[in-house]
């Protein structure tokens, strides 16, 4: 360790020491500023993608085609329902018509959020309900009916009048 002996050198240092930290100052600021943009965009990517899973703006009542396929003698659609409820802001159905039948209506479940990947996947003596990869339901094609995975509640399901989705909320939330 040196030790200073002269007014001049301790004066030499007391400036350099100000200037490095003079320097130092700007370097936080600009720091702290970029780690605020980066904070105030993930906030914004976050409310966007709350905002697009909520659909706050559609209308209760409003359903959404989300797929359709035909597997074996049946006819098979996928359909989205907005609901007045907040906590379940989502209610998705299965249409199944034997040819030239009736439509009949199965709920699927209550979602959170909007257009889950659905797929319909022929299995035995029926065809399989996916959300994604997750097995969620199965339709029994001899039977009509459709059961959920998650608690075994068999769907007799309900006979429409009309072309999916019609009313089909109006008879399935009576069960």
């Amino acid at each position: 360790m040196q030790v200073l002996h002269r007014p001049s050198e301790l004066a030499r240092l007391t400036r350099h020491l100000n200037t490095r930290e003079f320097k130092t100052q700007p370097i936080i600021a600009r720091t702290m500023k970029k780690i605020f943009e980066l904070l105030s965009v993930i906030v914004l990517v976050a409310l966007i993608w709350i905002a697009w899973k909520f659909q706050p703006w559609m209308p209760a009542g409003h359903a959404v085609h989300l797929t359709s396929n035909h597997i074996g003698d049946y006819d098979f659609q996928v359909w989205q329902r907005k609901n007045a409820v907040i906590t379940e802001p989502f209610a998705t159905g299965l249409f199944a018509r034997k040819q030239g039948e009736q439509w009949r209506a199965y709920l699927l479940d209550f979602e959170d959020a909007y257009r889950p990947p659905v797929v319909l996947r022929r299995e035995d003596s029926g065809v399989a309900v996916f959300y994604g990869s997750e097995k969620v339901g199965f339709f029994d094609e001899r039977q009509r009916t459709y059961k959920r995975e998650v608690n075994g509640i068999l769907d007799t399901g309900a006979v429409l009048d009309s072309e999916p989705p019609g009313n089909w909320w109006l008879d399935v939330s009576l069960r």
